[in-house]
């Protein structure tokens, strides 16, 4: 279940102060989503869904497609991607 948290406009200082209790915390925009930690299903699929992304990428020489265990943190956000592709 997804919540989004809109008491105010969070900062990454904010969400660094987040306990690590097994949620999946992201800022989008100053908005703070908070998910249940995937589950195995969940994981599966991110696994078949790599593989098959990935030797397509790699055919078309785009890059590799990898599972993300970080966040990407960009201008006052910070996402937790399933998968990402990194460019040669």
């Amino acid at each position: 279940m997804l919540m989004v948290q809109t008491a105010g406009a969070w900062t990454l200082a904010d969400l660094d102060r987040l306990p690590d209790d097994g949620h999946r915390y992201e800022l989008v925009d100053g908005d703070l989503f908070v998910t249940p930690a995937p589950s195995p299903a969940h994981e599966e699929l991110v696994y078949q869904l790599r593989a098959i992304l990935d030797p397509y990428a790699r055919e078309q020489k785009v890059g590799r497609v990898y599972a993300s265990n970080a966040a990407i943190r960009t201008g006052g956000s910070a996402l937790l991607p399933d998968l990402l592709v990194r460019q040669p």
